[in-house]
């Protein structure tokens, strides 16, 4: 037996935007004799998109066939029909089991690592009682006598407690720990049909919600009372947002009810236009420009044309993976997807197993339980393995680095992370990177104590609102506004350093107060900051912002710093990159791939870097003019950069994370007899001072007892720090405090023995920290040196040389 699904554009369907004379996609579908389907053809003509489903003489289900020929199995079925052995397309078994009502009670995933079991327990009446994980986490769930789920709790007694209304909303959330105290309190009040009107926080802040009679969401009242309102056509489609500064955003509709128009505040409108299907084949953004699409016969994109006249074209596999990224104005940005590669015990049927692209390969390993185990990059030739070992329960128990460093992860008994210890390899000495780490219940962290014994407590409130961060180098307190905006912050070590802030309507930042002195923002109506303006000790800085008429690209930057004006303008490609951005002092020159990524930076003609991105959007190469300054850069399998190298694969740092937070850093130590560390001070020996240059303490963000300032341009003067090292590749940092009167462009120049290096900085942030400069060859008589040939205060404090090779 046929049935055929189809779906048909004809030149009558007029309302249609972009409709086809004729049009269809049609799907297949077989019956056996006992109405059980048994294919479906999809409606790719290019491809053979079928699936196949088996029976086995009593009706049951006993395999799925895919388009390219993987088989899943269920079998083993028990006297009511249910299958109790389920066998993937890589050959992983899971076993089921049920009760007399069907319900699964234990699932058992077979491994080569183990069996990895996970229980289900119900009351007498069906309900879920407890799930319990391999690594016999468990959580408990308690009902009411509707039942109705009433709370939530853990093995440590944390509970998740809910409170219900007659109509089951929940009225009251609550969360606990062991010892029954309160931590974080939610509640919600109702209307008769349902809707919450009212959401209340623990401080008893209130938003507010109003709807119409179709119980469309018509309106929501932040806790400042600021009110945004929406309006609904007819058909219940959103037309219009009014915010809280009375600006409208605007949308229309075609008659498949589809976006058809979304006009912003500022009056500038994007608009969409669809196929027969309701795939997107336009899109006019006043920002990027026109983007045209095509697709094929099952709606993925077939070719991608931007703004700038680039072409994308994409293929696909039987099943609809991505398989190939063309660009043929430049071949060599093409990229290749793999897939189920079951080489050498790989479980990778139904996984990327490769990618191939401009920057190099990536190939992907996995366990019979789906875990990735093991990348493989290689990058200009170079290979980079980065390993990955689990629990039963697929808790990240050990990462291998690239370098061949080892991170281990331990777990309380709520599978949280509570220790992370590090070796720098198989055969090293184990180091404890952070311990004793805890958490709120069902909450975020409280407390851990890094390897050197320093111990850091966070504090929250009963919105799980971070409100103090204390540790004997950090301690401070954060208050809020009753919309959950930071409006201060309190630093108990010193004072002067504390904040306040305020905002708008929307929640925008409009004054800002601290040791910077005071900063005022505006912004037009879709939120683009359109001036900015500091005072600080009886200086004024302000600058304005110039925006296209029929866009959001900002044009120019106008400054006035006490008097003294200047402009920098912004120029942009057809798709909305920045490619020039030029003022008095410099011109900084952009270019991008085929892909739209910052592919190259110039200053005043002259290359100062170029960049190669991979196919997940990850920097993976940097080429400075400097050779010795090149970099490839090393992600896991979350995106997280973990590690940096020499061309050579020499390692040179690696970061170490706990829950996708940096909690250490680990620099590679030179070779030779030198320090991995040397820091110059402004008033060491080895600085040579020309010119009128003041000191100060007035910021105690500064190594040492001061450091050295002068104004810009009031005479020629240079500061100079002479580095006594041995040759060789070091990594120089910089330290400066940071105000809006200090220059935007410090120019610190570095004499490699290549010659002399200039990098510009902002002065204006980063204060207070380490700020890297860059990775260079020095000679034995290198030096770093500063001059007042820029735009504010010159901040001279210290430098900081750390071996790189």
């Amino acid at each position: 037996m046929l049935m055929k699904k189809s779906i048909l554009a004809t030149a009558v369907a007029t309302l249609l935007v972009s409709s086809p004379g004729w049009a269809d996609r049609t799907w297949n579908y077989t019956y056996n004799e006992l109405g059980l389907i048994e294919s479906t053809d999809g409606p790719r003509t290019d491809a053979t998109d079928m699936t196949n489903y088996g029976y086995d003489a009593a009706g049951y289900l006993t395999s799925v066939t895919n388009a390219l020929g993987q088989i899943t199995t269920l079998s083993d079925y028990n006297g009511n029909g249910l299958p109790q052995k389920i066998t993937d397309a890589n050959g992983t078994e899971t076993l089921l089991e049920y009760n007399w009502r069907g319900q699964v009670i234990k699932r058992t995933t077979q491994s080569t690592a183990g069996n990895a079991v996970t229980s289900f327990t119900y009351d007498p009446v069906g309900q879920l009682t407890r799930i319990t994980l391999p690594d016999n986490r468990y959580l408990d769930y308690t009902y009411d006598g509707a039942r109705r789920l009433t709370g939530v709790s853990n093995g440590a007694g944390e509970k998740i407690v809910y409170e219900l209304d007659a109509m089951g909303n929940r009225t009251k959330t609550e969360i606990k720990d062991g010892a029954d105290n309160l931590y974080k309190l939610q509640t919600q009040v109702f209307d008769e049909l349902g809707r919450m009107i009212k959401s209340i926080g623990a401080a008893g802040q209130e938003t507010r919600y109003g709807y119409d009679t179709n119980s469309n969401l018509t309106s929501i009242t932040d806790p400042r009372l600021n009110t945004t309102t929406q309006a609904f056509d007819a058909l219940n489609r959103l037309i219009k947002i009014t915010d809280a500064d009375l600006k409208d955003t605007q949308y229309t509709y075609d008659s498949q009810s589809r976006i058809n128009s979304v006009t912003n505040p500022r009056g500038l409108t994007t608009t969409y236009e669809y196929n027969y299907a309701g795939d997107k084949v336009k899109e006019i953004s006043p920002d990027t420009g026109t983007t045209t699409f095509t697709h094929d016969d099952a709606g993925n994109v077939l070719t991608r044309t931007d703004a700038r006249g680039v072409v994308t074209e994409y293929s696909y596999d039987a099943l609809n993976r991505l398989t190939e990224v063309r660009y043929p104005a430049n071949p060599g940005e093409n990229i290749h997807y793999s897939y189920d590669d079951t080489s050498n015990g790989n479980k990778g049927i139904g996984r990327l197993t490769g990618i191939a692209d401009q920057s190099g390969s990536i190939v992907y390993r996995y366990d019979d339980r789906g875990n990735l185990t093991q990348e493989t990059r290689v990058v200009e030739s170079q290979p980079y393995s980065t390993h990955y070992f689990y629990d039963l329960a697929n808790k990240l128990t050990r990462v291998i680095y690239p370098s061949g460093r080892i991170v281990h992860y331990d777990y309380n008994t709520l599978g949280q992370v509570n220790q992370i210890r590090t070796q720098e390899n198989d055969t090293a000495p184990i180091q404890v990177v952070i311990q004793d780490v805890s958490y709120l219940p069902f909450g975020p962290l409280q407390s851990l104590t890094y390897g050197n014994g320093e111990i850091r407590t966070v504090t929250y409130d009963q919105d799980y609102q971070l409100t103090h961060i204390q540790s004997t180098v950090l301690d401070r307190q954060y208050g809020y506004d009753t919309a959950g905006n930071i409006d201060a912050v309190t630093d108990l070590l010193d004072s002067s350093k504390n904040q306040t802030f305020q905002y708008d309507a929307l929640a925008r930042l409009t004054q800002a107060n601290g040791a910077y002195g005071a900063l005022n923002y505006d912004y037009d109506a879709v939120g683009n900051r359109t001036s900015r303006t500091q005072q600080n000790n009886g200086q004024t800085i302000s600058e304005t912002y110039t925006y296209a008429s029929d866009s959001n690209r900002l044009l120019q930057v106008n400054k006035d710093d006490n008097g003294t004006s200047s402009t920098r303008t912004l120029s942009y490609s057809d798709a909305g990159n920045i490619t020039l951005d030029k003022d008095t002092q410099r011109e900084l020159a952009l270019t991008y791939n085929q892909q739209n990524r910052l592919q190259e930076v110039s200053k005043d003609g002259q290359p100062l870097a170029t960049y190669v991105h991979n196919a997940l959007g990850q920097r993976v190469i940097k080429v400075a003019t400097d050779p010795t300054a090149n970099q490839h850069f090393h992600y896991d399998q979350n995106g997280l950069l973990i590690a940096e190298s020499t061309p050579m694969g020499s390692i040179t740092r690696e970061t170490i994370y706990l829950n996708g937070v940096p909690v250490a850093v680990v620099v590679a130590e030179s070779l030779n007899t030198a320090p991995s560390e040397i820091i110059i001070d402004n008033t060491s020996s080895g600085v040579t001072v020309s010119g009128t240059w003041s000191t100060s303490t007035w910021s105690a963000d500064r190594i040492g007892e001061n450091y050295h300032y002068v104004a810009a341009g009031n005479q020629p003067a240079r500061f100079t720090w002479d580095t006594p090292v041995a040759q060789g590749l070091y990594r120089v940092y910089a330290y400066w405090n940071s105000a809006n009167s200090r220059t935007s462009r410090a120019a610190y120049t570095v004499t490699t023995t290549t010659g002399p290096q200039t990098v510009e900085v902002s002065q204006q942030t980063g204060g207070g920290q380490w700020n890297l400069l860059g990775t260079f060859t020095l000679g034995t008589n290198a030096e770093v040196y500063l001059t007042d040939e820029t735009d504010g205060y010159v901040i001279a404090d210290a430098i900081k040389l750390e071996s790189a090779e």
